[in-house]
C-alpha cells in the first residue's frame, strides 16, 4: 500500500487472508483515505493504491524509468530476431539447389504446390520451435551466471505465468511461419523440366530479394553494435569522467 502527498510517501505491507479479494481492498481505499487523516493541511491531498509485492520492479511508481529500459530492450530484441530470421531465410533460399530435384520429383509425382508449401513451413516452424526450446533451456542453465555477473536478481519462471508460456509458443508459431514463408513459395516454385535439365539458376527478382535481406540483415547488426558502443562510452562517462574528482586509490 503507498500513501503520498505533497511531501511525504510512506509504505505498508499488508498479506492479505487466504481467498481475500485484493480488488475489494482495493475499491474500499478511497474511503480509508479520510479516516487515516480526518484533518488535512490545506492544499494536501493523500492518495492511496495497492500493489503488489512481485510487481514493485515494474512499477513506475517505484522504478519510473522501467518503460522506457523495457522499450529499448524490447526493440533490441526485436532486432535479434529479425536478424536471425533474415538469416535462416538467406541459409534456406541458398540451399534451394539441395531441394530443387525432391520438389521436382515430388511434383512429377502428383504433389501440388500447397502441399509442399505445407511441408516447407512445417519444417520452418519445427526448427523454430526447437531453437525456442533451446533458448529456454539456455536461459535456465545461465540465468543465474548472469544475475551473478550483474548483481541483479532476474528471474524466468515461465512455468507458474500460462500467459508467459503462451506468449513464447506464440511468437515461435509466428517467427516460423514469417521466416519460412519466402523459402516455401521460393522452394515450391521451381519447374521439374528445367530442375531436371541441369538448369537451376534462380530468377532476377530472388537474387534481389536475397540482396535487400542481407542489406537490413547487416544494416540491422551495426545499428546494435553502435548503440552497444554508445551506451557503453556514457556509462564510463557517468561512472568516471562525469564525477570531476581524482578516484585514484578512493
Amino acid at each position: 500500500v503507498v500513501g503520498s502527498d505533497v511531501g511525504i510517501q510512506t509504505y505498508t505491507y499488508v498479506k492479505l487472508a487466504p481467498h481475500a479479494s485484493a480488488r475489494r481492498l482495493l475499491q474500499a481505499m478511497p474511503t480509508m483515505a479520510p479516516a487515516l487523516w480526518s484533518r488535512p493541511p490545506k492544499g494536501w491531498a493523500l492518495a492511496l493504491k495497492l500493489v503488489r509485492m512481485d510487481r514493485i520492479a515494474t512499477n513506475p511508481w517505484f522504478n519510473p524509468g522501467f518503460s522506457s529500459r523495457l522499450a529499448m530492450i524490447t526493440i533490441v530484441g526485436f532486432g535479434i530476431l529479425i536478424i536471425a530470421g533474415i538469416n535462416f531465410v538467406n541459409l534456406l533460399t541458398a540451399r534451394s539447389a539441395r531441394r530443387a530435384r525432391e520438389v521436382s520429383v515430388r511434383k512429377l509425382a502428383g504433389a501440388q504446390r500447397r502441399v509442399l508449401v505445407l511441408q516447407f513451413l512445417s519444417e520452418s516452424i519445427f526448427y523454430v520451435i526447437a531453437a525456442t526450446v533451446a533458448a529456454v533451456a539456455l536461459t535456465e542453465l545461465l540465468l543465474p551466471h548472469v544475475n551473478a555477473f550483474l548483481t541483479a536478481g532476474a528471474t524466468f519462471r515461465y512455468w507458474q505465468d500460462p500467459a508467459l508460456i503462451g506468449a513464447i509458443l506464440l511468437a515461435a508459431l509466428l517467427l516460423g511461419t514469417l521466416a519460412g514463408a519466402y523459402p516455401a513459395f521460393a522452394l515450391s516454385a521451381f519447374r521439374p523440366l528445367r530442375v531436371l535439365t541441369g538448369e537451376t539458376r534462380q530468377s532476377r527478382s530472388a537474387g534481389w530479394m536475397r540482396q535487400i535481406l542481407v542489406t537490413v540483415q547487416f544494416s540491422i547488426l551495426i545499428g546494435l553494435i553502435i548503440a552497444a558502443a554508445v551506451v557503453y562510452q556514457q556509462r564510463q562517462f557517468a561512472t568516471g569522467d562525469a564525477l570531476r574528482v581524482d578516484t585514484d586509490q578512493i
